[in-house]
């Protein structure tokens, strides 16, 4: 995470993972963006969007319906976007983890090295996330299992 000018560079991973860490800040992340009916999104990746899974995305609000998102129309793409995220809240009918509002910038990724990182690379970290989680989790639910059997056996008198 860098932050210029107090905006948050991140990722969509980031974001979803910890979502309270970033609340009401101002982030600027990459992502594949898709629009249309009753859909307004960065996702994790391009299959996620094709997809339509949500849960992998974040809603993305702009100020007003004129909002001009640069010299080129974006309906669907890999693109840099810069606003305010919500954690509180939840993007059209309330079905997305989170939402970027008051957006300020929403740009085509400019490189195709950008593009094969979002392709390629972030699903692996996501996947990294999601093992580290399970992972921790696991380790607790161990943890708190050993504790319970040490607390309950019976100790023994100490001999001498």
């Amino acid at each position: 995470m860098v932050a210029h000018n107090e905006t948050v560079t991140t990722s969509i991973v980031r974001l979803l993972a910890d979502p309270e860490a970033y609340n009401r800040k101002k982030v600027h992340v990459m992502g594949y963006y898709a629009s249309g009916r009753n859909q307004s999104g960065i996702f994790l990746t391009k299959e996620a969007a094709e997809t339509g899974n949500v849960q992998l995305a974040i809603w993305v609000s702009f100020p007003d319906p004129a909002f001009s998102i640069g010299s080129e129309e974006v309906e669907r793409g890999f693109v840099e976007v810069t606003g305010i995220f919500r954690s509180d809240r939840h993007g059209h009918v309330g079905m997305w983890p989170a939402e970027i509002d008051s957006v300020e910038s929403l740009h085509r990724v400019s490189t195709r090295g950008q593009a094969i990182i979002m392709t390629y690379i972030a699903p692996v970290a996501m996947l990294l996330l999601i093992g580290a989680t399970i992972f921790i989790f696991e380790g607790k639910r161990r943890m708190r299992n050993v504790l319970s059997d040490s607390a309950s056996r019976p100790r023994m008198a100490a001999s001498r």
